[in-house]
């Protein structure tokens, strides 16, 4: 098993109850400012753990690294359409993307 680890240009930690809202089974930590889902076939039985951090994305227990690299490609891309992403990109003048 492996992880992977996509760090970001942009803190994302205000968006990240907005991602818990909408993520089925994720959990959002407000101390750690950190959300954690489980993802993949068997959500209880197998998949993989996936965790946003304010920098970083990150996922583990996964058994094929590309894949995992597209799947957090995919998420990011993801995050670029979520509105309050929009919202802070118009407030900040940047969006998140991967370093």
């Amino acid at each position: 098993m492996d992880q992977v680890h996509k760090r970001l240009t942009a803190d994302i930690s205000k968006i990240l109850p907005y991602l818990n809202a909408a993520l089925r089974g994720a959990i959002y930590h407000a101390a750690a400012q950190a959300l954690t889902c489980r993802v993949g076939a068997a959500r209880k039985k197998g998949g993989h753990n996936i965790a946003f951090h304010a920098y970083e994305i990150a996922t583990s227990n996964v058994e094929d690294r590309e894949g995992a690299e597209k799947e957090l490609k995919g998420l990011i891309d993801l995050l670029l359409l979520c509105p309050q992403i929009i919202c802070f990109a118009k407030e900040t003048g940047r969006l998140p993307a991967v370093v």
